[in-house]
């Protein structure tokens, strides 16, 4: 499962009475849903992806911005590092606020993206996954990156909302090559006012997302596959159950995150958005083989019939990941 490791330590730790597979964390996994279940549980230090980044910053590679390729390659990386490291400061700034990154790139739940642009970037968290903040890079500083951070914040903020995590905000900001430093009130809890991007932009150098202001943003193919993963782990369920309990219930939690338009994936930008920026012209679709990663404009690929997340170029690529410790998360989606 995106978000957790599927591999031999997989099929050895199964064996264990009390083994949940929440309990194996995949740093490089990019499902948010997954990803803030086993924060909430195990805590930011557990599942934090800040020394996965630092490492894969050091790798050799392009230092140039026209270089950079889909999905996450080193130049991207150095530029995390970078944004990353200012979080520190406005740490500082905020009193020690602990906030750490859990994400580098993301969807909200997995096998909704396609394309890079359905991808977010960096998350940060505090200790009580009730507080966020999202920044979108990008090659150069324009009107387009500032606008889909603030679609990332309200996609993020109803992910949480629908988890029963009670969010009381969710702040967005951009990070590019010459202006890696994030704004140093960013987490200062008075900092902002929820309002348009635009203005948000000008008066602060970031925006928020709250409770007065979020849109819908998750579509009914999002809710399916969201359960999906909540209900692999019969100790997770009954943890969001609780949590949705208090926040008046699955039923209206529903209501209030999902789209109403015509887009039913949701968890990514409209199809009807802007120009996209100059990032998905030259990257490549995202969906890919489970066990040999070979793309979608590569070869056809197909849908696990039993759990409708993984895809498949081949009947003999599914029996290899299914050895590999597919079948562990299969049989309890299914």
């Amino acid at each position: 499962m995106d978000g957790m490791v599927e591999n031999g330590m997989a099929q050895a730790m199964m064996k264990l009475s009390y083994f949940d597979p929440f309990m194996l964390i995949n740093r490089s996994g990019t499902c948010a849903c997954s990803r803030l279940l086993q924060t909430r549980n195990m805590g930011v230090s557990q599942v934090s992806i800040e020394e996965k980044v630092q490492m894969e910053a050091q790798k050799p590679g392009p230092d140039s911005p026209q270089d950079l390729q889909y999905n996450t390659k080193p130049w991207d990386f150095r530029l995390m590092h970078k944004t990353i490291q200012s979080m520190s400061h406005c740490k500082a700034a905020a009193k020690g606020e602990r906030f750490a990154a859990i994400l580098f790139e993301w969807q909200a739940p997995e096998s909704i993206a396609r394309k890079p642009v359905d991808f977010g970037r960096l998350v940060f968290v505090d200790g009580t996954t009730t507080r966020f903040v999202v920044v979108e890079l990008c090659v150069h500083e324009c009107v387009h990156v500032k606008q889909r951070a603030e679609q990332r914040a309200h996609i993020f903020f109803c992910l949480a909302k629908y988890l029963g995590y009670a969010p009381k905000w969710v702040r967005y900001a951009t990070s590019t090559p010459e202006k890696s430093k994030l704004p140093t009130d960013i987490l200062k809890p008075d900092a902002c006012q929820p309002g348009s991007w635009k203005e948000s932009f000008a008066k602060y150098g970031f925006g928020q997302v709250d409770e007065t202001n979020f849109k819908a943003a998750l579509g009914q193919n999002a809710l399916d596959a969201m359960e999906i993963i909540i209900n692999r782990s019969k100790n997770m369920a009954a943890s969001v159950a609780k949590y949705r309990q208090a926040q008046g219930g699955l039923a209206a939690l529903k209501r209030q995150v999902l789209q109403t338009n015509n887009d039913e994936r949701g968890g990514c930008l409209p199809n009807e958005a802007e120009t996209p920026l100059p990032l998905e012209a030259t990257g490549k679709f995202s969906r890919h083989c489970a066990s040999c990663h070979a793309s979608e404009d590569e070869k056809k690929l197909m849908k696990c019939a039993r759990c409708q997340m993984k895809w498949y170029c081949s009947r003999e690529c599914q029996k290899a990941h299914w050895k590999q410790g597919h079948k562990l998360y299969c049989v309890q989606a299914a």
